[in-house]
C-alpha cells in the first residue's frame, strides 16, 4: 500500500509518544494496523502480540480493528512463511487485548478482585436495574434522615428543592449530581467538598481577589470588548458617510462602554455602581435618507448594548458583588448538607451493589483506578505496584479514537503506560473536531491540550501528526466542508483554529466516466411561510412530512435520471440504489415516525433503528396493562383500558353503567359491587382471568407469565394493533426478550418489571419496534449523525436542519455541575420566597451553553463528512425570506470567521450554514459546487406522489346486512356526541333560553401581521400555565421564566416578542395572583368531561347523553373550597368588565359545575381574570 508522507511520518517515529490529529477519513485506523504490524515484525526488537495493548471505546470498532489485525498478520505470514515468530503470533492472538477500555478495566478487575473486594463473580448491571437501585438507596437515605437528622440546614435543604408536594426535585438532584462527580474526577466526593468550598470567602480576602468575582470580570471583560470593538466598525463607516446625527451619538456611548471597562479594572464595585447609571437616549431623527443597511447596522449594535447593560444588571447582579458573596457563603453549611447526603448515599449504594455482586460502568472505571494506584498521597497519581507490572507487561499502548476519552480514562491509561518511567510508548489517534460524546463526559480538552504541547516540538519524547487528506469524498464535498468549517470553528469556539493543519486535503482518486455523477452539493430551502400554526410539535411533525415528501422525490429524480456512483468492489460505476442512501438527523424525536410512515406511502423501503415507538404501539400497551391490572387491580386506567380491549370486550356505555353504580373507590371496587344481571357473566370472567394470572405470578418468571398470557389471550391470531400481522408478533416476541433480560438483574416479580419498564420509558430510553426488514436489504436508511460516526455513504440527505438545538437541557437542572469550575446552585430566601442565581451558577451556565455549542458544531462536521460522493442538506423554514434576512443582519463576519457572538445565539445547522452560504459574494470559493435551490411547500407536496406498498393486506369483503334496524333517536343525531366548550358556544342558536348569549361589540385593535389575537391569547394561555409564578416578583423575574419557557421549547423567540409582557407582569403583581401563590394547592389547564342530556341542552325529549369537553385555566383550594379562574385576553371598550361577564358567565358556569362534580367540593368563587382591563371580574 502507498501511504502518504503524513502517514509515512506515523509509521517511522520510533521512542515517542506519538499524538495522531486525524481528519475524517484519513485512514488512520489502516495506520494504526500498519504500525502495530511494524512493531511486532521488527527485526531489530521483535515485540509479541500479546505484549501490545490495544483500546478503542466501542465492541464493534474493536472487532473490527481486530479482525484488520488478524488479515495483516496472515498477509505478513504469507510474504515470509517461513518466520517463527509471525505464526507464533497466530497463537498468541486468544492472549492479545484489543479491546474497549471498559473491557480492560474487567481485566485488571477480575485479576485483582481481592484487592477491591469483590466477589468473582460479579457481573455488569444494564442501566436501568443500576438506576432503579440508586433510586432506592436515595430514598431510603432520605428516609433515615427525616427520622433522625435535627440538622436546621437539612431543613432548609428539603425546602428548597422539593415543591411541597414530594421530594422528587432534591432526588433527582441528588442523583444527577452523583451520576456527574463519579465521571469527571478520580476523587469524586473529595472534589465535591472542594467545588462547596468555593461558596465561602476567605477572612481577609479582598472582594476583588474572590475566585467568582475574578470570573466574574472576566467574562464581562470579554463581552465589554467584543461590543466596542463592534462600535469602532460601525463608528468608521458613519465617518466613512459623514452621518453626523449618528456619530455624536455612538461615540458618546463608545465613550460610555470604554469607561464601563475601566471602572471593572478598578473593581467589581465600581463597574457595579457605573452600572446602574447607565442609560441610553434615543436614536435621533434624520432629515436626510440614510442607506439602510446603515441604519440597520447601527440599531444592531445598540440593541447588543443595551441587551448587555440589561442583562448584566438583572442577570449577573441581581443582588450587589457584596451581598451575592455574602448570601453565598450563608448557602455554604446548606449546599455542604447536600454533600453530606450524597456522601451517606455513595457509601449505601456500593454497599448494596457489593452484597448484589453487581458493578455499573463508573464502578468499572474507579475499581481499575484503585488498584493501579497508589493512595498514600491523594493530592497526586502515582502508580501502584500492580500497574507497574502492567507497564513492564505491555511494551506498547494505541488508544483509538482517543478525543472520546475522559478524565479517569486517560488517567487510567497513563497509569499503565510508561510515560511517569520517562519511556514513550503510547500511540494515540482521534480527531477533535468528530469529539462528540460530551454528554457522556468525554472531555475533548484532553486531546487539545495535548495536541498543542506536542505539536511544539520541544518535547523529545511526544510529536503530534497530522493526517489531513481524505480518501472518501469527492473534491466537491470536501471543498464545501472546507468553507463550511473555515468559519464556523475558531479556536475561542472549539480550541483549535480550522487552518491548513485541519483542513480536508483531496485524497480520493474517482475515475472519469462519460456517466451521469455528482458535481454539486444542494441546499434545498423550503419554504412553507403560508402556513400557520401556534403549536411548536404539530408544526414541527409538519417540517417532517414536508422533507420526507421532498428527500422521496429527490431519491425518485436521482434513480430516474440514472445517478452513477463508484463501486470500489466491482471496481467501476453503477447506478444508485436505495442501500447507498442515508437520511442523517441530529435528533429524531418527532421526526422518524413521520419519515417511516411517508415512506410507506411512497413505496421506498425504509430502514431505521431510531423509531422510538415500542412501548406505544397498541400491543406492547396492552400487555403492560394487564401485568399493571395483574400487580394491583386498584389501579384505575390499566384495568378500564384492560376491559375495553379486544380480551374482554365491554363497551364503553357498559363501562359508565359500572362507575355509576358505584363512583366511590376504584373502579375494581365498582365491578365487584355491580348487581346488573347482563353484565354479571362479563364481570365474573374477568375477575376469574385476572385472579388466575395474579396465582401465576407468584409461582412463574416473567417470561413464564408472559408466554401464559399469550397462549390464554391468543394474541398472536388477534388481528388489532400494529399495521401488520407480523410487526405485532415480532414486537410481542421482543417483549419476552425483555423479561429475560430483567430476570438477569437482582430483581424479581411483576411490580418490579413494572419498574424496569417504566425506568427505560421515563429516561427516554423507549426502545425500536421489532424489525420486519433487515438493514443489510435494498433499502433507504434514516439514523442520527451520532449513529453515523465512523460511516460513510455515497449519498447523504442531512435533514431537520430548522428543528432547534437542544441547548436547554443541560442548564435546566436546579444544580449544574462542571469539571473545571464546580458547583452551581441558585440561591433560596425562604422568607421571602425569592430564587437568586449564583455567580457560580452563571459562570457555569455560560461555560456549558459554549461547550454546547461547540459540540454542535462538531456534530455537523461528522454529518457533512460523511458523503463520499452527493450531499443534499434539506432546510424546512417558516418564512424563507425572513429567516434569511434576520441570518444576514446577525451574522458577522470578521477575519474570514463568524463572530462568537452570533455562533453562540445560533438556534439550529441551517443559521450556522445560511451565515456562510446565503450572503452574495461570499460562496465565490465554492463557484460552482453549491447549489442553493429554493422552493415552495406546495411544490413538494404536489410532486409527491404515493407508491405501491409492499405487503399490502388484503381488503376484507363488504358485508351485506340481512337486516335493517332503525335508530329509535334518529331526530337527535343532528346533535354531536362530544362537545368542547367552544362548541357549545357557536351553537347559542340551537341552545335553550339557558345558554344564550349577547353578540358584544368588540373594540377595533390593531392586529400584528403575524399573530392575529386568537394566537396571542394561546400564547398567554400557555405562558400562564407554565410560568412558576413564586419565581416572578420582578420585571426580571419574569424574564428570567420567559427565557426558560424558550429554552425548554414551550414558546419561542417570536411568540414572546408578539405578547404584552407588562399585561401577564401587572398579573402576576394582582391581589388574586398573591391568593395563588399562598393557596395550598393551584391547578393549571385542567381537562373535564361533563354529562349532560339532551334534554338539558337542546329542549329535545330524549335520553341520550352529550360530552360536553373543556380545559379549566386555574382553580386553587382555600378553606377546603375551590376558587375558579379563567383568564380572558378580550380587547373591550367596557372598562366595568360587563360585556366580558355576560359573554363567560354560561362558561363558567359549566366549570363550576363540572369541578363540583368531580371534586365534591363547593366552588366559592368563579373569577374572571381580564387580563386587558388588569382587573379581576366575580360572578355571582
Amino acid at each position: 500500500m502507498m501511504w502518504t508522507s503524513e502517514q509515512e511520518k506515523a509509521l517511522q517515529i520510533k521512542d515517542k509518544n506519538i499524538l495522531v490529529s486525524a481528519a475524517a477519513g484519513s485512514g488512520k485506523t489502516a495506520v494504526l494496523v500498519e504500525r502495530i504490524i511494524n512493531i511486532i515484525t521488527d527485526v531489530n526488537n521483535p515485540t509479541d502480540i500479546n505484549e501490545i495493548l490495544v483500546v478503542t471505546f466501542t465492541k464493534a470498532a474493536a472487532n473490527e480493528m481486530k479482525e484488520r489485525v488478524i488479515r495483516a498478520l496472515l498477509n505478513k505470514i504469507d510474504e515470509l512463511p517461513d518466520s517463527i515468530h509471525l505464526q507464533r503470533q497466530l497463537i498468541l492472538l486468544s492472549q492479545a487485548l484489543i479491546t474497549t477500555i471498559h473491557a480492560f478495566c474487567l481485566e485488571v478487575m477480575r485479576s485483582n478482585y481481592n484487592f477491591i473486594e469483590l466477589s468473582p463473580n460479579f457481573r455488569v448491571a444494564n442501566e436501568e436495574e443500576i438506576s432503579l437501585i440508586l433510586i432506592d438507596t436515595v430514598n431510603k437515605v432520605l428516609e433515615v434522615e427525616y427520622e433522625t437528622s435535627e440538622n436546621v440546614f437539612f431543613d432548609k435543604l428539603v425546602n428548597s428543592y422539593t415543591n411541597g408536594r414530594d421530594d422528587k426535585e432534591l432526588q433527582d438532584i441528588i442523583i444527577s449530581m452523583y451520576d456527574k462527580i463519579r465521571q469527571i474526577s478520580v476523587e469524586p466526593i473529595n472534589w465535591l467538598e472542594n467545588a462547596v468550598d468555593t461558596y465561602k470567602m476567605g477572612k481577609d480576602e479582598k472582594i476583588d481577589e474572590n475566585m467568582w468575582i475574578r470570573l466574574i470580570k472576566i467574562q464581562i471583560h470579554i463581552e465589554i470588548q467584543d461590543i466596542i470593538k463592534d462600535v469602532k466598525g460601525v463608528l468608521e463607516e458613519l465617518r466613512k458617510h459623514d452621518i453626523r446625527e449618528y456619530i455624536e451619538l455612538i461615540s458618546e456611548e463608545h465613550d460610555l462602554f470604554d469607561e464601563l471597562k475601566m471602572t471593572l479594572v478598578k473593581g467589581i464595585e465600581y463597574f457595579y455602581n457605573r452600572l446602574l447609571e447607565v442609560g441610553f437616549d434615543r436614536l435621533p431623527a434624520i432629515k436626510d435618507k440614510i442607506d439602510e443597511t446603515i441604519k440597520m447596522k447601527v440599531q444592531n449594535v445598540r440593541e447588543v448594548m443595551k441587551s448587555f447593560v440589561k442583562n448584566t444588571k438583572e442577570k449577573v447582579f441581581i443582588l450587589s458583588p457584596h451581598e451575592m458573596i455574602e448570601r453565598m457563603e450563608e448557602w455554604h453549611p446548606i449546599l455542604y448538607k447536600l454533600v453530606d447526603i450524597i456522601k451517606k448515599v455513595d457509601e449505601k449504594f456500593l454497599s448494596v451493589k457489593k452484597e448484589k455482586g453487581i458493578v455499573d460502568y463508573s464502578d468499572i472505571e474507579h475499581y481499575t483506578l484503585n488498584v493501579l494506584r497508589d493512595k498514600s498521597d491523594l493530592e497526586k497519581v502515582v502508580a501502584s505496584s500492580r500497574a507497574i507490572k502492567l507497564q513492564e507487561k505491555y511494551k506498547y499502548i494505541f488508544i483509538d479514537e482517543y478525543q472520546d476519552i475522559n478524565i479517569i480514562q486517560d488517567t487510567i491509561l497513563t497509569l499503565v503506560s510508561k510515560e511517569s518511567a520517562n519511556y514513550s510508548n503510547v500511540f494515540m489517534v482521534g480527531d477533535v473536531k468528530q469529539s462528540i460524546y460530551k454528554f457522556r463526559q468525554a472531555k475533548p480538552e484532553i486531546f487539545l491540550q495535548k495536541y498543542h504541547e506536542f505539536s511544539k516540538g520541544q518535547d523529545k519524547l511526544n510529536t503530534a501528526v497530522d493526517f489531513t487528506q481524505n480518501f472518501r469524498s469527492r473534491d466537491t464535498i470536501i471543498s464545501f466542508v472546507n468553507f463550511i468549517f473555515k468559519r464556523l470553528m475558531t479556536y475561542e469556539m472549539s480550541g483549535i483554529n480550522y487552518d491548513e493543519r485541519a483542513e480536508l486535503n483531496l485524497g480520493a482518486e474517482y475515475e472519469n466516466t462519460n456517466k451521469y455523477i455528482a458535481n454539486q452539493i444542494d441546499l434545498d430551502v423550503i419554504d412553507k411561510k403560508d402556513e400557520e400554526s401556534t403549536d411548536d410539535e404539530v408544526e414541527e411533525m409538519s417540517k417532517a412530512d414536508i422533507e420526507a415528501k421532498h428527500v422521496i422525490n429527490k431519491i425518485r429524480k436521482m434513480i430516474e435520471d440514472e445517478l452513477h456512483i463508484y463501486d470500489k468492489k466491482l471496481s467501476q460505476y453503477r447506478q444508485v440504489q436505495y442501500r447507498d442512501i442515508v437520511i442523517l438527523l441530529r435528533s429524531t424525536k418527532n421526526y422518524v415516525e413521520e419519515y417511516i410512515d411517508i415512506f410507506r406511502k411512497s413505496g421506498i423501503p425504509l430502514y431505521s433503528e431510531d423509531d422510538k415507538g415500542y412501548f406505544d404501539s397498541i400491543e406492547i400497551r396492552l400487555i403492560l396493562n394487564i401485568l399493571r391490572v395483574v400487580d394491583n387491580p386498584m389501579y384505575d386506567i390499566p384495568t378500564i383500558a384492560l376491559l375495553k380491549s379486544p380480551i374482554f370486550g365491554f363497551t364503553l356505555d357498559e363501562l359508565v353503567m359500572i362507575r355509576n353504580s358505584n363512583k366511590q373507590g376504584c373502579f375494581y371496587d365498582a365491578l365487584k359491587s355491580l348487581v346488573n344481571i347482563k353484565l354479571k357473566q362479563k364481570i365474573d370472567g374477568f375477575f376469574e382471568v385476572i385472579l388466575r394470572w395474579r396465582a401465576y405470578s407468584e409461582c412463574m418468571t416473567i417470561r413464564e407469565l408472559l408466554e401464559k398470557i399469550y397462549k390464554e389471550t391468543n394474541i398472536y391470531e388477534i388481528e388489532y394493533c400494529s399495521k401488520t400481522v407480523k410487526l405485532k408478533n415480532a414486537n410481542l416476541r421482543l417483549l419476552i426478550k425483555k423479561a429475560e433480560q430483567y430476570e438477569k438483574t437482582t430483581f424479581s416479580g411483576v411490580f418490579d418489571f413494572i419498574r424496569f419498564i417504566d425506568k427505560v420509558i421515563e429516561s427516554n430510553k423507549d426502545v425500536s419496534s421489532a424489525k420486519v426488514i433487515g438493514e443489510n436489504e435494498d433499502v433507504v436508511r434514516i439514523m442520527t449523525i451520532h449513529k453515523s460516526k465512523g460511516l460513510e455513504f455515497p449519498v447523504v440527505f442531512l435533514c431537520g436542519t430548522t428543528k432547534k438545538l437542544n441547548t436547554a437541557t443541560s442548564l435546566k437542572d436546579g444544580v449544574l455541575i462542571h469539571d473545571k469550575y464546580g458547583v452551581g446552585t441558585d440561591l433560596v430566601d425562604l422568607t421571602n420566597n425569592i430564587i437568586y442565581k449564583t455567580f457560580p451558577k452563571y459562570i457555569i451556565e455560560k461555560q456549558i451553553r459554549k461547550e454546547i455549542i461547540s459540540e454542535e458544531i462538531r456534530v455537523l462536521y461528522v454529518a457533512l463528512t460523511r458523503a463520499k460522493e452527493k450531499m443534499i442538506i434539506v432546510s424546512v423554514t417558516n418564512d424563507y425570506e425572513k429567516e434569511k434576512g434576520k441570518i444576514l443582519e446577525k451574522s458577522d463576519m470578521q477575519m474570514g470567521t463568524l463572530s462568537d457572538r452570533y455562533i453562540l445565539g445560533c438556534q439550529n445547522y441551517f443559521q450556522m450554514i445560511g451565515a456562510c452560504t446565503l450572503m452574495e459574494g461570499q460562496r465565490e470559493e465554492l463557484k460552482d459546487k453549491l447549489n442553493i435551490n429554493v422552493l415552495n411547500k406546495q411544490d413538494v407536496i404536489l410532486g409527491f406522489i404515493e407508491g405501491e406498498t409492499e405487503g399490502k393486506e388484503e381488503t376484507m369483503e363488504e358485508v351485506k346486512p340481512e337486516k335493517f334496524w332503525m335508530y329509535k333517536y334518529e331526530d337527535v343525531n343532528k346533535y354531536h356526541r362530544k362537545l368542547s366548550v367552544t362548541d357549545l358556544k357557536k351553537e347559542v342558536g340551537v341552545v335553550g333560553k339557558r345558554y344564550e348569549s349577547k353578540l358584544l361589540k368588540i373594540s377595533p385593535r390593531t392586529v400584528n401581521k403575524e399573530y392575529n389575537n386568537t394566537q396571542k391569547g394561546i400564547i398567554v394561555h400557555k405562558v400562564l400555565k407554565h410560568l412558576d409564578y413564586k419565581k416572578v416578583l420582578s420585571i426580571a423575574g419574569l424574564d428570567d421564566e420567559l427565557n426558560s419557557l424558550i429554552n425548554n421549547n414551550i414558546v419561542s423567540n417570536e411568540d414572546i416578542k408578539n405578547i404584552e409582557k407588562h399585561v401577564i407582569y401587572k398579573f402576576l403583581l394582582s391581589h388574586l395572583a398573591n391568593r395563588m401563590r399562598k393557596a395550598g394547592k393551584l391547578y393549571r389547564e385542567t381537562p373535564f368531561v361533563l354529562e349532560k342530556s339532551i334534554n338539558d341542552l337542546y329542549n329535545e325529549e330524549a335520553d341520550e347523553k352529550v360530552f360536553i369537553q373543556g380545559i379549566i385555566d386555574c382553580y386553587f383550594e382555600e378553606d377546603g373550597e375551590i376558587v375558579l379562574v379563567d383568564y380572558k385576553s378580550d380587547y373591550t371598550d367596557d372598562d366595568t368588565g360587563e360585556c366580558i361577564k355576560e359573554k363567560y358567565t354560561e362558561q363558567l358556569n359549566i366549570y363550576e359545575e363540572a369541578l363540583r362534580g368531580i371534586l365534591g367540593k363547593n366552588v366559592k368563587e368563579k373569577i374572571i381574570y381580564s387580563l386587558h382591563l388588569n382587573k379581576q371580574l366575580l360572578l355571582k
